[in-house]
């Protein structure tokens, strides 16, 4: 599974809160004995503050609708979800014609990801080396298949080399991913 990115602006540069919805676009698979795995599609909300969002994709081919301030015509484009794990920008999936590329200046930022363990309700994110002390970090919690929806939250001060983090409650078991991305 990778985890997707990505930051929706509009064409001024500032963000827009969104419904993000990727829906897949192959059709359902057939595993050994006859059963049909069902594709299933994935909705998130961006950052009402920074546009930004992730969320965690199976390999294939799938459309993405961005739905913001009840426009009447969403943005949709279609991405194509390589094997593997890890974090990746939406751009870099694209397989949609784009005819026009947005001369407004892409904030710069560092993501990462941290694996929480079973039984945790805070951590910390330690050793980054970044360049900047951030004055935004945006946290989202990926839950395994079955898990609770946490939210977490920094606490503390950050700085170049980290920061602390608490969540909602506990996690109950192993595959919980925290998703951050800091912006200076």
């Amino acid at each position: 599974m990778i985890t997707v990115t990505g930051t929706l602006l509009d064409t001024d540069g500032n963000a827009l809160f969104s419904e993000v919805l990727a829906t897949p676009l192959s059709t359902p698979v057939v595993s050994n004995g006859g059963n049909i795995v069902a594709n299933y599609s994935a909705l998130v909300k961006t950052n009402p503050s920074t546009g930004y969002w992730s969320m965690t994709l199976a390999q294939g081919d799938y459309t993405v609708q961005f739905s913001y301030n009840n426009a009447l015509s969403p943005t949709v484009v279609q991405i194509s979800v390589p094997a593997g794990s890890g974090s990746t920008s939406i751009d870099q999936l694209i397989t949609s014609s784009v005819t026009y590329t947005s001369s407004i200046p892409v904030q710069n930022y560092v993501a990462g990801t941290y694996a929480i363990p079973s039984g945790a309700s805070s951590g910390s994110i330690s050793g980054l080396s970044l360049g900047f002390s951030p004055r935004l970090v945006i946290l989202t919690v990926a839950a395994p298949s079955g898990g609770l929806s946490l939210v977490a939250t920094v606490v503390g001060p950050t700085s170049n080399t980290g920061w602390s983090f608490a969540m909602n409650a506990a996690t109950d078991m192993v595959g919980y991913t925290l998703n951050w991305m800091a912006v200076p």
